[in-house]
């Protein structure tokens, strides 16, 4: 007696989860990887700069500044 609606509700089921992943990929996983395809540099095509040294400035120039970790 249920064996008809059971067999609809299975395919039922599996159209409205399919559509439903769809719906799912395209409002949230598309737009994400669309601005990580557009903003990242994955290959590292982009020039690295010349170098990458920093002048370090000194804070602590005494021990009681070095002991003061501001």
């Amino acid at each position: 007696m249920f064996e008809p609606v059971l067999t609809f509700l299975e395919r039922f089921g599996n159209v409205v989860g399919r559509f439903l992943l769809t719906i799912v990929y395209f409002v949230a996983v598309a737009p994400v990887a669309i601005v990580y395809r557009t903003v990242a540099d994955v290959l590292l095509t982009k020039a690295a700069p010349a170098s990458t040294y920093r002048e370090w400035d000194s804070i602590n120039e005494t021990l009681e500044d070095a002991r003061r970790q501001d």
